[in-house]
């Protein structure tokens, strides 16, 4: 909604109960195609966290000057270092404006407005979220917060562009499974794939792939009746329905998620307002809610997060958990 937008007679049916802060943390979280597969942290106290991330490792070595396990060898020194990542906590909020006159009259009837209401909001955050956690560009708001994991993916040359792989001949198949495909990238770091977050249409490329033998059976497999619904290679695939992938460009967004990390400053939470004042950023009036006898719906979290991967010893190349399935070689 815009700041001037307001919740009018045509699009209500119910009622706004006393006020009261509800957190509802937990529809975020389950609705969250990138939340619900990331590591909860214990929440913030303050607006940062701090996490001390591995960036070397020690080295062993055999004691004695020729390898002899001599009992007058010196220990040889090694040494491990560490890293601060930092977790900022990111300030997000909306004000849903309500007349009171629609309120006295959807009174009589007893609904629950204010309950209907949470879901829709909760998923509207959620939207918001995802893209920042998927696509945040450099530079955008909130500028504490890293990059979103596409950007990382890019910045780090883990992506593989299927559009380069179908005019070599492959197909989805061979840019997921075969060599030099999104999955030996992340394990070439080291890490294991734990699950998918992926757009809509790889569906259609993975019924391709299977129905025209170029894929082996159990790679994509569907289940409506299961728990995992879908899955490639055996590891579940999330398909948000929020728009947060766009179609034109990232396919498949796949990794070790529990390496991502998040935590709250606060749970999400609602007040009424009665008695507000409310502008816009360039400290505009928009609404007087004594005034114009209404009232607002104030919605408030904060949460920040990070991608703490510690080196593994595993590559000395510098670790990094995820990989995409762009549309096309990002440039």
């Amino acid at each position: 909604m815009a700041y001037s937008d307001a919740i009018l007679r045509p699009g209500t049916t119910a009622l706004i109960p006393e006020d009261t802060v509800i957190p509802i943390l937990k529809i975020i979280s389950d609705k969250s195609s990138v939340l619900s597969l990331a590591t909860r942290l214990r929440d913030m106290r303050t607006n940062e966290q701090t996490l001390r991330v591995e960036e070397s490792i020690p080295v062993a070595y055999t004691i004695g000057t020729n390898k002899d396990n001599s009992d007058t060898g010196r220990i040889n020194l090694s040494t491990m270092t560490w890293k601060n990542q930092t977790l900022i906590a990111g300030k997000f909020g909306v004000i849903v404006r309500i007349p009171n006159d629609l309120l006295e009259d959807a009174r009589a009837d007893g609904y629950d407005l204010f309950g209907e209401m949470q879901e829709p909001i909760a998923a509207a955050f959620v939207k918001h979220i995802d893209n920042l956690l998927l696509n945040k560009a450099a530079g955008t708001a909130p500028t504490d917060w890293p990059l979103g994991l596409i950007p990382q993916c890019v910045a780090a040359g883990k992506t593989v562009a299927l559009d380069t792989i179908v005019d070599g001949g492959g197909d989805v198949y061979t840019a997921i499974m075969k060599t030099g495909g999104t999955l030996e990238q992340i394990e070439d770091s080291g890490f294991e794939i734990t699950g998918h977050v992926a757009n809509m249409s790889l569906r259609a490329l993975m019924r391709s792939a299977v129905t025209s033998g170029g894929a082996p059976n159990g790679f994509w497999v569907k289940d409506p009746a299961a728990a995992t619904k879908y899955a490639i290679d055996g590891e579940a695939v999330n398909f948000p329905k929020t728009g947060a992938l766009d179609r034109s460009t990232t396919m498949d967004l796949m990794g070790q998620w529990d390496m991502m990390v998040y935590s709250m400053r606060k749970d999400m939470t609602f007040k009424v307002l009665d008695q507000a004042s409310i502008h816009d950023d360039s400290d505009n009036l928009i609404a007087n809610l004594a005034q114009d006898d209404g009232i607002a719906l104030r919605v408030i979290m904060r949460m920040g997060w990070q991608l703490p991967a510690p080196i593994s010893g595993y590559t000395d190349d510098e670790p990094f958990p995820f990989s995409a399935l762009v549309v096309t070689d990002p440039e």
